[in-house]
């Protein structure tokens, strides 16, 4: 899929800054989780591999559990975070992005092809 990002911090933690240190990532993660969290950036940057590995959002793997979100978050999408004890409580949040493409449709995953991240490690619950 093609990815964007809801910011050019956002984007940068992702990529790790201009020096590759991944320290904005991290304090994103401390910030979600504590100091003492169970996930680390390259568990992030794995489920970023999946999104863009995948054509589509139906294309990505079962083990990231994608769905939609409900309520005030309707619109969006999440993908798990995976850390040492299996399927966890954090999320990447993205939003379909495609302006004006007729064949998108927000209830068909198979037309997902474009998406945005909004948020790197969440727990929403």
């Amino acid at each position: 899929m093609k990815i964007d990002f809801a910011s050019q911090k956002l984007e940068d933690a992702a990529h790790g800054e201009k020096n590759g240190t991944f320290s904005e990532l991290s304090k994103i993660i401390r910030r979600a989780d504590g100091k003492n969290s169970q996930i680390i950036p390259s568990h992030i940057g794995e489920v970023l591999n999946d999104l863009l590995a995948a054509n589509t959002c139906a294309d990505l793997p079962p083990s990231t559990h994608p769905h939609p979100l409900q309520g005030d978050r309707k619109g969006e999408f999440v993908v798990d975070i995976p850390h040492q004890r299996g399927r966890g409580k954090f999320r990447i949040i993205f939003r379909p992005n495609h302006t004006n493409d007729q064949n998108f449709r927000i209830d068909n995953p198979k037309t997902i092809t474009k998406i945005t991240i909004i948020e790197l490690c969440c727990d929403y619950h």
